[in-house]
């Protein structure tokens, strides 16, 4: 994996950057190092990687949610984007945190655009996809613990107690996996106990069931016989009761017919009404047609004169609407005639107007040239000394800019060489306090103890076995033996072979207290030597550092002032002429290394240290002194530029409004020459459309002549039509019943016609009525139906008890099918039973053999990790070695030697735990990617430079080569050894940013 950009918005440190969207540190393939003094904002950058791309929350003492610890004071919302690359593909990381953030996290495919995921869950579960993590916890623990180590935390597990050892590096190993499977199939087992517990009393159930019913087989017998009887009773039944219903048949066939004959003389007698009523309707109608008939042969002459009129009427009427179309025609042309005659007027007046307004406009452009002519002409005689006092003025701020940096870094220096000068000070004091001959005084203690602890030890053996002789012989004695030739002998004093065993015995404990006090005294001379000979191997190690320290001080002493730094005096000088004697400062006294001690570092200069810092803070407090002095001249001076500057631009913009007014005075008078062009044309042709419409007036005044008469014409017609509407009303009202005379006669003769034939079939259906009813009995149909009924009642009875005895029948085939269903259900929970069995006994096992097996395959990974690791160890450290860890306390020891952990020194420390690291990101990780923090953290500056080297040949090895690491350091012993250097810088106003790559 490679890491392209980190984009900080408003994150700690980080603002929003020169174009608002935020900071963009950029990193390449291979070492980075990010520089930068403390408290600039590196850390940041990896805790800002670590919580948007590994999920993992920065580590604090105290507990703050994420927007308050890592946004930026002040803010409610910040971003953090990350571009990487990952199995071939580029991807960009979108995260927003904040109590007002409205970002949401999302995943984007760099080449086509397209959102991979988009939420904080689903991003989580991505990210742990792609980086091939079973979880987010594992993700963040990988980072944490092996990616992105925290400063100062790089060697602290190697070197911590076996409990925080094993917190640390067994969710890693993933060994309390085979624990927690066991925990984890405690549940199970009880689980299946439950399982077969309800198999039992599900057992118990079927049992029962089987019990209860046990007969039904031979009860499905005696139901069967008792069905065969009862068939044969309802068979029978049902014989009478179709008898009984032929002769109810018979009897109701009858009654049928009486009431069929009835019905159709109701009928007959009916229709005989209905047409006896007809006739009488239609000779009113007849009557009533002859009489309309009268009424339209009276009113004929009135209709046909309304009609006449009324036809007059609408050929007027359609006249005088021709007419009013006419007027109204009229009107319209008299109106346009009015409206041209007032545009005419109008658009003369318009163009009028017009012409003043752009004569006046062209007198404005030739006054604007005028004025512009004149500006150009005094800029372009002073532009030369313009451009010679600005870039004078220019190259004076930057070099104040730069001798700025340069004193912030003076000040940093001078205070690093102090409390460097006061720490070697100190490292010295230690080596002036040691004594050569206590080491030498302590191994002579332990070589005495060692022999009084071995001599205590031999004479406790010795003893024992004399009581052990003593207590032999005792026993033998007590049995009347002889202890020496193994016969019967009754000479010995048994009191005194007593007396002497207790004496033994006391004789044994006095020893065992000495050799006691012996070994604590030999281990306690042991543990002394150990602590001096370490701490005389650190103070060699530290008088050594010590004259490395002294060389890399007086290096930095002699570069305090640098050529650029002194060109920048020197420019200032002839820049301010007045302050040339103030701005001549001189440089520090340059040092060697010959002067302040020996090559074997038995003497130090002290006093000529402490003269050197003090003379180099003297430096830097006279050239603070002299820039704050000269800032009110210089300031004076640039402001003066700047304000001829800003004059300068303010004539050219007024050139150049100008310039533009004049454009859009001619855009004006060329717009007004047109409207002076269109409103004449206008007028004209208002003035033809004015006379046209006056022509049209004339003429339609000559139509409307023809219809002079046309009201008094209406109004004759209108009296002849009043004068006949009664008659044309009766005339209508009679017409349509007058028609209709033929039509009632022939219908009047259809319905006497109908009455005579309904006269006869009511003759013929009253003699069929009389003879059905003379051959039908009630009485026997009243018979019949008692019978039928009988029968009815004794077959639903029969039918009952067979129904009832069927419903047996089936309640014992059904007891039956249960018997069946429950003995091949006991087969299956027996067998049930035994499968849960043997799962328990088998759970059981696992959770026996698992928690056995946790340490063999612990200590497997352990062995596979220190054999990779000591690949990469023996590649970087000067001494070949052999690496141990053991999987019971995670301790590490280097062979030959046995020597553990924290009997190394800090330079093998870090070594040590840079190769272990390395080997467990391959183990465990295939990102091939690493953030050192602090590598050098707490290693002296020889060691420093060393381990440097060392780190840096890492990535030379095959076996622990890296796409992509990132190294954060704020010492120089990286510097000039890496080609990917980002140095951060945090400025009070705008806070941190890259200030160059190189």
């Amino acid at each position: 994996m490679i890491v392209h950009s980190l984009r900080l918005l408003n994150i700690k440190s980080y603002g929003e950057g020169v174009d608002g969207k935020g900071v963009t540190v950029s990193f390449a393939p291979g070492i980075n190092r990010i520089a930068g003094k403390n408290g600039h904002g590196k850390s940041t950058l990896i805790e800002s990687l670590g919580y948007a791309l590994f999920l993992t929350d920065p580590i604090y003492a105290e507990r703050f949610e994420n927007a308050t610890y890592l946004v930026r004071g002040g803010k409610k919302a910040g971003e953090i984007d990350v571009v990487f690359e990952h199995e071939g593909q580029t991807y960009r990381l979108e995260r927003g945190l904040g109590s007002q953030s409205k970002r949401r996290s999302k995943v984007v495919l760099v080449s086509d655009g397209s959102i991979e995921a988009e939420g904080d869950a689903e991003v989580a579960a991505y990210l742990c996809r792609l980086f091939k993590s079973h979880d987010q916890k594992r993700l963040s623990e990988l980072f944490s613990k092996l990616l992105g180590v925290k400063q100062g935390r790089l060697t602290w597990p190697f070197d911590s107690t076996s409990g925080d050892a094993q917190k640390h590096f067994e969710p890693l190993l993933d060994v309390d996996i085979f624990r927690q499977c066991s925990e984890r199939l405690r549940p199970v087992s009880r689980q299946f106990d439950q399982l077969k517990a309800r198999k039992e009393e599900e057992l118990a159930g079927v049992e029962e069931r089987l019990k209860d019913r046990a007969d039904s087989a031979e009860k499905i017998k005696i139901r069967q016989q008792e069905l065969e009887a009862l068939s044969q009773k309802v068979e029978n039944s049902r014989q009478q009761k179709l008898a009984a219903d032929a002769e109810r048949q018979v009897q109701e066939k009858k009654e049928q017919a009486v009431r069929e004959t009835k019905t159709a003389l109701d009928s007959v007698h009916t229709d005989l009404k209905l047409a006896t009523q007809q006739v009488q309707m239609y000779q009113a109608q007849v009557q009533e047609s002859r009489d309309s008939a009268a009424v339209v042969t009276a009113t004929l002459a009135s209709y046909d004169a309304y009609s006449k009129a009324e036809e007059a009427l609408r050929s007027l009427q359609e006249q005088q609407a021709g007419k009013s179309r006419l007027e109204k025609q009229r009107a319209e042309a008299a109106n346009l005639k009015t409206k041209f005659e007032a545009n005419a007027v109008g658009a003369r007046r318009q163009a009028a107007i017009f012409a003043e307004q752009k004569q006046a406009r062209l007198e404005q452009t030739q006054k604007f040239r005028t004025e512009i002519e004149e500006t150009r002409k005094t800029l372009a005689d002073s532009q030369t000394e313009f451009d010679r006092e600005g870039l004078a003025a220019k190259r004076a701020a930057q070099s104040r800019a730069d001798l700025r940096h340069w004193l912030e870094d003076l000040e940093a220096r001078v205070s690093s060489n102090r409390e460097f000068v006061a720490q070697t000070l100190k490292d010295w004091n230690k080596v002036q306090v040691w004594k050569p001959d206590s080491l030498e005084s302590a191994r002579a203690q332990e070589a005495r103890s060692e022999q009084a602890s071995k001599l205590l030890a031999k004479q406790l053996t010795e003893a024992e076995k004399l009581k052990n002789t003593l207590s032999g012989q005792l026993k033998q004695i007590r049995e009347g033996m002889c202890p020496f030739l193994r016969e019967q002998c009754r000479q010995f004093d048994l009191k005194k072979v007593k007396d002497d065993v207790t004496a033994q015995t006391q004789e044994i404990e006095r020893l065992v207290k000495e050799s006691e006090m012996a070994a604590e005294t030999y281990r306690q001379a042991k543990v002394l030597v150990e602590q001096l000979a370490k701490k005389e191997a650190a103070l060699e190690e530290t008088k050594k550092s010590i004259g490395k320290n002294i060389g890399s001080l007086l290096k930095a002493h002699n570069w305090l002032f640098p050529a650029a730094a002194q060109a920048h005096f020197a420019w200032l000088r002839e820049y301010l002429p007045a302050k040339s004697a103030l701005l001549s400062i001189p440089a520090p006294p340059s040092a060697t290394p010959d002067a302040w001690g020996d090559p074997s570092h038995t003497w130090l200069d002290v006093p000529a240290l402490k003269t050197l810092v003090d003379s180099e803070a003297e430096f830097q407090t006279n050239a603070a002194r002299v820039l704050a002095e000269i800032t009110a001249e210089l300031d004076a001076r640039i402001k003066s530029v700047e304000r001829t500057r800003d004059e300068r631009l303010g004539k050219k913009r007024d050139q150049e409004s100008k310039g533009e007014q004049i454009r859009g005075l001619e855009r004006e008078i060329k717009d007004m020459t047109a409207r002076i062009t269109e409103h004449s044309g206008a007028g004209a042709k208002a003035e033809q459309d004015a006379a046209s419409a006056g022509t049209r007036v004339t003429e339609l005044d000559e139509n409307l002549k023809a219809y002079s008469n046309l009201e008094r014409e209406l109004a004759d017609q209108r009296v002849l039509k009043d004068q006949n509407t009664e008659g044309h009303k009766k005339y209508l009202g009679a017409k349509p019943s007058a028609d209709r005379l033929g039509e009632r006669q022939e219908a009047l003769r259809k319905s006497t016609e109908s009455a005579a034939r309904a006269k006869e079939q009511f003759g013929l259906r009253q003699a069929a009525f009389e003879r059905a009813n003379a051959g039908f009995d009630p009485a026997a149909l009243k018979l019949a139906r008692e019978k039928l009924d009988q029968a009815t009642l004794q077959l639903a009875t029969e039918s009952a008890n067979l129904v009832n005895a069927q419903r047996e029948l089936s309640r014992e085939q059904t007891r039956f099918s249960e018997w069946q269903a429950a003995a091949e259900e006991r087969e299956g929970i027996l067998v049930a039973r035994g499968k849960l069995q043997a799962c328990i006994e088998l759970t059981e096992l696992a959770r026996r053999i698992l928690p056995k097996a946790a340490p063999t395959v612990a200590q497997h990974v352990c062995r596979r990790i220190a054999a990779r690791a000591q690949q990469t160890f023996n590649q970087i450290n000067t001494d070949p070695a052999e690496l141990e860890w053991a999987s019971e306390r995670y301790s590490l020891r280097i062979h030959p030697g046995g020597r553990r952990f924290a009997m190394l020194s800090g330079g093998e420390q870090t070594k040590l735990a840079l190769a272990m690291t390395l080997a467990m990101i391959q183990e465990f990780c295939g990102l091939r990617f690493c953030v050192f923090d602090e590598p050098t953290y707490g290693v002296d500056a020889d060691s420093r430079d060393k381990l440097a080297e060392a780190v840096l040949r890492l990535q030379d090895l095959p076996e622990s080569k890296l796409d992509q690491i990132l190294l954060v350091s704020h010492d120089d012993a990286f510097e000039g050894k890496i080609e990917n250097v980002v140095l951060i810088r945090k400025t009070a106003n705008e806070g941190s940013a890259p200030a160059a790559v190189v």
